[in-house]
């Protein structure tokens, strides 16, 4: 969290909430206008919160430069000098600035503003719902859809390729069997896959609970990683975006090719010994080759389904098996734990 004031009771009412938070800050809170387009950039860049101690002007000025999407955006927050109200001002959903101005409040006894529409009508939100569930919103302007379909009074249906129970849903929410049989949108659809069968407009939240495993011949680049990555997911019409790490063998462990791509997509490297990987349950198809080239006789399938077990424990899923591109083999399993 960063905090900026621009007065002396700003700035202690900024040292205040760092303490109420349980923050440490870095520098001190006061800063001059001069200084504020540099530090608010940097901010923007390095911190998941930004709260202004002083006038929403300023703070709108700061920022405006920086917005460019409410995935991304960090949460930013308002507050008056005199400490009484607490303005989210940006990311109120996905950034958290909604509840972390409720937490903030709650914490100096202020009152916070909230002046989304779902939230002022105390209704269901796609946002929240996705974001406290690691889903990922593949539409934002679909995601608009729901909402406005909420505030007219609609019930949105909701179908998951994921296990869910049904009554804990949001009552705003209408559980469905078949995304095919819906016949008014939008809809909401909880899936890792690409092409749809629904008839309706359809709001995709993408689970990020699929693992690739990967081998490769020495010194592959990057892009070849990238290309067959990108190759297998649409063949098998798969949402890259549903990738939450991947996964290969302790003799592939140093590719600059292999690491470069999951540092540039900002995926964990899950390691194997070749007896780790032999370990792993399922039906894989071997290769004696492989076997005795690194220990394993299959790397990409074994070490997808480690991955997939390992990120929540549990019962996995074969999405599609060994595939072949340029020197690198692919395979992407999928953990079913319950949405």
């Amino acid at each position: 969290m960063r905090l900026f004031a621009f007065s002396d009771r700003g700035r202690t009412l900024a040292l205040r909430i760092a303490q109420a938070m349980g923050v440490s800050l870095s520098s001190d809170p006061l800063v001059t206008r001069g200084a504020l387009p540099s530090l608010t950039e940097a901010a923007f860049r390095e911190a998941r919160a930004l709260v202004f101690v002083g006038a929403t002007g300023i703070a709108v000025r700061a920022i405006a430069p920086h917005v460019r999407s409410k995935q991304t955006d960090p949460a930013v927050l308002c507050v008056d000098e005199g400490g009484r109200f607490v303005i989210p001002l940006l990311s109120g959903h996905l950034g958290g600035a909604n509840d972390l101005a409720a937490e903030v409040a709650s914490r100096i006894g202020a009152t916070p503003v909230i002046t989304t529409a779902t939230d002022g009508r105390g209704l269901f939100s796609v946002d929240v719902f996705a974001r406290d569930r690691g889903l990922v919103i593949a539409d934002m302007e679909a995601a608009k859809d729901v909402s406005a379909a909420l505030l007219r009074g609609a019930r949105i249906p909701f179908y998951s390729e994921l296990f869910y129970d049904a009554a804990a849903l949001p009552p705003e929410l209408e559980a469905e069997g078949d995304l095919a049989e819906i016949r008014e949108g939008p809809a909401i659809a909880v899936t890792w896959r690409e092409a749809q069968e629904a008839r309706v407009p359809l709001c995709r939240l993408i689970p990020k609970r699929v693992a690739v495993g990967i081998g490769c011949r020495r010194g592959t680049e990057e892009g070849a990683v990238d290309f067959a990555v990108r190759t297998a997911f649409a063949v098998a019409g798969l949402d890259p975006r549903s990738i939450c790490c991947a996964a290969t063998v302790d003799l592939k462990k140093d590719e600059p090719g292999l690491r470069s791509w999951c540092g540039r997509a900002g995926l964990p490297l899950h390691i194997y010994t070749p007896e780790q990987l032999m370990e792993a349950e399922g039906d894989f198809a071997a290769s004696a080759f492989v076997l005795e080239t690194t220990g394993a006789d299959n790397v990409c399938e074994r070490a997808a389904a480690l991955a997939a077990a390992g990120a929540y424990g549990g019962a996995t899923r074969r999405l599609f098996g060994r595939t072949a591109q340029g020197g690198v083999t692919i395979a992407a399993y999928v953990h079913e734990a319950p949405l």
